[in-house]
């Protein structure tokens, strides 16, 4: 199967069957613009927005992530929409499908990342301490990245920040749970 992927007004991206014709898959906005453009920014965020309005998205990937965190991503919840972002690992390797391990920032008492493999939680990095989580003691800033947990009345996340920008990182969370940092 092969599919088309367009823009069309109010603001959807969609993705269409080439054969049958049918919506295969789209994204959801609740605004609507006469002129919908998508944009993949340098950051790698595929976004939806008015041509002429670079400041507001009406979609924007880096809400849905997969299995792979990138440098800017948000993990974690908006606790005005409850929009949480999280991880899903693949069902396998050559299979993009939605898997059994998730990665989340927790928001519920001191925020921690934690795994779940269905409903079960099979891993906890521990609280944040103000530097790191305090059960990833090797996890410090360093001369690629930078980490971060931000907590305001709107929203709890974790996310990294390049420091060398002319290093590329990522964290992926694999199809057996292994959760890697690759650079």
């Amino acid at each position: 199967m092969s599919g088309i992927l367009k823009v069309v007004e109010p603001g959807y991206l969609v993705l269409i069957n080439d054969v049958t014709n049918d919506t295969v898959w789209l994204t959801n906005s609740s605004t609507s613009v006469k002129n919908p453009v998508a944009k993949l920014l340098d950051t790698g965020n595929l976004v939806v927005k008015d041509v002429n309005d670079d400041d507001e998205y009406l979609w924007q990937s880096f809400d849905y992530p997969s299995d792979t965190l990138l440098a800017s991503m948000k993990l974690g919840r908006n606790l005005v929409t409850g929009l949480e972002r999280y991880l899903t690992s693949w069902k396998s390797d050559d299979d993009p499908a939605p898997g059994e391990y998730t990665y989340h920032c927790d928001p519920t008492g001191y925020p921690q990342d934690l795994m779940r493999k269905g409903p079960n939680v099979v891993y906890r990095a521990g609280p944040w301490n103000g530097l790191r989580w305090s059960g990833a003691p090797n996890m410090v800033n360093n001369s690629v990245t930078s980490f971060g947990l931000v907590m305001n009345n709107q929203e709890i996340y974790y996310k990294y920040e390049l420091v060398n920008k002319s290093v590329i990182t990522t964290f992926a969370l694999r199809p057996n749970g292994d959760a890697m940092r690759m650079i």
